[in-house]
């Protein structure tokens, strides 16, 4: 439980800088803003799956279980395809 929680907890503290960069291009408007714009739009979707996630793990007395655990490597997949995108494109 402590080890998931803390891959979680470290995803959601990089997705938070990248969100922030993110919202920041988009709120400067030029050519980066509408990559930023769809960046924000797809990092806040997987922030909020991840924080739902850390609740549930955090929340259980008990190891996360098969689901928990396949979930959260479908969330940490898709974060950083989201945060590799977001660097390639600023």
């Amino acid at each position: 439980q402590y080890q998931t929680s803390r891959a979680i907890d470290a995803a959601l503290a990089k997705v938070g800088a990248a969100l922030a960069d993110a919202r920041s291009a988009t709120a400067a408007g030029g050519a980066r803003s509408e990559t930023a714009k769809t960046a924000a739009t797809t990092l806040a979707r997987l922030q909020g799956q991840a924080t739902q996630l850390l609740g549930l793990v955090d929340g259980a007395d008990l190891a996360p279980t098969p689901q928990m655990l396949a979930a959260w490597k479908e969330t940490a997949t898709a974060l950083e395809a989201a945060l590799a995108a977001w660097a390639a494109g600023r």
